[in-house]
Formats: structure tokens, C-alpha cells, sequence
């Protein structure tokens, strides 16, 4: 009599033949052209709080090469030279660079992306807008990119971590040509953006930020900037008319649409001992949240560090869900938690650049995380799979509640207590699509 049980029998394994040889499966992309383009500022040279204009070219046959746009151009701070000591030597040098330390009294990591406030992209009668454009790159990028391309690439092009000598009244001592990779979502997809699609040009506007936000100096303070010889310069992907009608055929009555790793910035809001932050949103897919505290209102010779300034412990919620680990009482589970937040567990090809601090008996500080290089944060990513546009959850509210005081050593490396002259910076990680209508050139995004 039978069980009702069904009988499994072992299958035969399936055979496939190795890639090695099955020979190259031969492909070719036939009547395209890489073209670099420069595009300069429509306006002369700019300062602080200035805004700086570009419009990029539209219409014909391009597609914008992602992650290819810089912005390149040359600064000149104003800045006292050093100045004449009692004894030798003569002159004390005054020193300067750009804001981002990973420690208070040394430039590690901050660069040219430091004068940059916010970014905004207006295209197909949308506006997108990312706003604490720098502190999002040093606070945040810098524990998602290794270490070595903040002090190599970034150091070579940008001048990431470099502190310049100020020691005679010479201009050259307070020059810097730089160029800066623009990490703006809509132009580091996967995909290439469809300028052909457009009919009016792309308008690229970034505000400049203040003197004391932007530099950090030592011993003379750095008093005003000027940025000049500015343009953004990128590759395109230039097609065949035959290529642009196929794609517009195809796309009939539809759209073009792109996945963007996007970003929402949030304050900054004053810290308080006992602080609770509740954020409307209403995102169809919310990866993580992320938050650090910053000087409010720094010197341009106070070291721009990104603290934990006093945490003690924090809570973060989603739609009234708990996200965040129960009791973040040391900086080890914070830390571990913001890697978990930027899904880089266990990741060793990505490192945070956090320094190693020599432990000795004045101080329990082994790394600058939590006194310099502070990010911590929650994960509400569901998966982490470039084939799928929506990773995150959705999302109508977010609560951060974080408590401070006097913390322990032990717990957290550095016993300093809670300072009212900082703020909370928070950011929200998240998906969103870009598409254009093939029809009449509009933009849609959803978020």
C-alpha cells in the first residue's frame, strides 16, 4: 500500500560544456565614435556661495558616456603668508587645503570636491537636485571606495589630503588646478544618458561652498577664493542617424529609462543631547539610512571632522519598524552596522579610510572612526543585484533618534562629550528611474 509519500529519485547531474572551449563568441559595435567634449561655465570666474553654470549640448547623435564628466579648473585662495617669528627661522609657514581631515590637525582625504555645495541637473522640465554634495563625498564615499583612491587618484587629481606651504607673497603658493570626477547619479548609470533624445540643453549648475567649509589652514586663516578657467569636460557615445531612427522605432510611444543609485540629503539639523528626527519621504525604495555630525559653524582653521561627537546610542525606524541593530552602545557595532547599511560586509576589495592611531596610554584610539571619520547608519536593502531596479523597500517615513552625552572610552575610543556646535547631517539611500519619452523629449523620474 503506498505511503502517499512521493518517491525522490536522484536525477543525472547536467552536462555543460566549459567556456574555454566553446571558442569567443565574436561581436563588434559598428558605425559609432568616442568623442571628448569640454564644455565651459557660461559664466567668468566665481567665489564663495557663487553659482556656476554649464549647458551641455543636446539633440544629434550622443549619448553620454557614464562616469566620464569632470570638473576641471583652478583655484586661488586669499591668505596671509607666513609670518616673521622672534627667532629662526624667519618666517612661520602658514599652510592650506581643502576641507575633509581625517584627523584635526592633518589634510587626509578632503579635496576640490570640497567647494562644491550642491549639484543640480535640469533636463526635459526636471529638476534633479543633491544637496551637502561635499560632505556626502567625505563623510560617506570615503567608506565606499578603497583607501588607496582617496590617497592615489584623488591625491593626483584633486589634490585629496594635500596640505600646500603659504611661505612668500606669491601667487603660485596659493594655486591649485585641479580636476574633479563628478559623481552625479544620472551621469554614473549603468547606462550611457540619451542627450539625442533631448531638444534643449542640459543645464549643469553647482553652488559653490563657504571659505570655512570649503579650506582648512593652519596657523593663518584662509579668507576668500577664486575659481576660474572652469568647464566640464566628458565622452560621448556619437551613433549613426541609421542606429538613432532604429532606437526611436523600437521605443515608439515608449521611453528610455535608466536605474540611478541616488541619494536624498537631509539637514543639517542642530545636535542635542537627546535628539528625534522624524523625515517624510515617501520612496518606493529605500536601501539605507545614514547619518554623521559635523562643526556648524568652523573656522577656516578648525579641522572639518566628521564626529561622533558625544553618541552614546541611536535608534532608526521605518514607517514606525525598527531598522537599526538593538542597543549601538560602541563604536565596533556601529561601524559594522554602517558596512552592513553600504552592503560592504565581509567586502575586502572595499575599505573604509579610516586611519590607524597608535594605541597608548593617553588615548584608546586605534582608528579615526569614531573621532574623525564618523558614518553610521541602518540597512532596509532587501537585495543587492544590479538585475533588479528596486532593491530597497518601500518607504513613507524614516525616524532617527539618537542620544548623547559623556561616553565611555572603552566603548568608544574617545571620551569627549556632547557639543552643541556641531549638526546632524543625515542622508537616505535610494533607487530611482529616469526615463525619457521618446515622443516629446520629456523627463519623468520616480523615486
Amino acid at each position: 500500500m503506498s505511503s502517499g509519500i512521493p518517491i525522490l529519485y536522484a536525477q543525472p547531474e547536467s552536462l555543460s560544456v566549459p567556456f574555454s572551449v566553446l571558442g569567443d563568441d565574436l561581436k563588434s559595435f559598428k558605425g559609432a565614435r568616442s568623442v571628448v567634449r569640454s564644455v565651459p561655465a557660461s559664466s567668468g570666474s566665481a567665489g564663495a556661495n557663487s553659482t556656476i553654470l554649464f549647458n551641455l549640448p543636446t539633440g544629434g547623435y550622443s549619448f553620454i558616456k557614464s562616469n566620464s564628466m569632470f570638473l576641471r579648473g583652478s583655484v586661488v585662495v586669499t591668505q596671509t603668508h607666513g609670518a616673521a617669528a622672534a627667532g629662526p627661522p624667519a618666517v612661520v609657514d602658514a599652510e592650506w587645503g581643502f576641507a575633509g581631515q581625517g584627523s584635526s590637525d592633518s589634510g587626509n582625504f578632503g579635496g576640490a570636491s570640497s567647494m562644491i555645495n550642491r549639484i543640480s541637473v535640469g533636463m526635459g522640465g526636471q529638476t534633479l537636485t543633491w544637496g551637502n554634495y561635499n560632505t556626502f563625498r567625505n563623510a560617506v564615499l570615503t567608506h565606499v571606495t578603497s583607501a588607496e583612491y582617496f590617497t592615489t587618484d584623488l591625491r593626483q587629481s584633486e589634490y585629496a589630503g594635500v596640505m600646500k606651504k603659504n611661505t612668500t607673497d606669491n601667487v603660485a603658493n596659493r594655486t591649485i588646478h585641479f580636476a574633479i570626477p563628478l559623481w552625479i547619479p544620472c551621469f554614473c548609470s549603468s547606462q550611457n544618458f540619451p542627450a539625442l533624445l533631448l531638444n534643449s540643453p542640459i543645464s549643469v549648475e553647482i553652488l559653490t561652498e563657504s571659505v570655512n567649509r570649503a579650506f582648512y589652514a593652519i596657523r593663518n586663516a584662509v579668507t576668500d577664493y577664486t575659481l576660474s578657467n572652469l568647464s566640464v569636460v566628458y565622452e560621448t557615445l556619437d551613433v549613426s542617424r541609421e542606429f538613432k531612427d532604429a532606437m526611436l522605432a523600437s521605443k515608439a510611444g515608449g521611453f528610455y529609462s535608466m536605474h540611478l543609485n541616488n541619494y536624498l540629503s537631509v539637514g543639517p539639523n542642530a545636535s542635542t543631547s537627546s535628539m528625534r528626527m522624524q523625515i517624510g519621504v515617501g520612496f518606493s525604495s529605500l536601501k539605507s539610512i545614514l547619518f554623521t555630525e559635523a562643526l556648524t559653524n568652523p573656522a577656516s582653521t578648525d579641522g572639518k571632522v566628521y564626529s561622533s561627537n558625544g553618541l552614546l546610542n541611536y535608534t532608526i525606524h521605518q514607517d514606525n519598524y525598527p531598522v537599526s541593530v538593538p542597543n549601538v552602545t560602541d563604536d565596533a557595532v556601529a561601524f559594522l552596522e554602517v558596512n552592513r547599511a553600504l552592503q560592504k560586509i565581509n567586502d575586502s576589495n572595499v575599505t573604509s579610510s579610516i586611519q590607524m592611531i597608535a594605541n597608548t596610554n593617553t588615548t584608546g584610539l586605534r582608528s579615526s572612526y569614531s573621532r574623525y571619520n564618523f558614518l553610521a547608519g541602518a540597512s532596509t536593502q532587501v537585495i543587492s543585484d544590479y538585475n533588479y531596479s528596486s532593491q530597497g523597500t518601500e518607504c513613507s517615513s524614516v525616524t532617527l533618534e539618537i542620544e548623547h552625552g559623556t561616553p565611555d572610552a572603552v566603548r568608544w575610543q574617545d571620551a569627549t562629550a556632547h557639543s552643541g556646535n556641531y549638526s546632524v547631517h543625515t542622508f537616505l539611500l535610494h533607487d530611482s528611474i529616469l526615463s525619457v519619452n521618446v515622443s516629446d523629449s520629456t523627463v519623468q523620474v520616480r523615486n
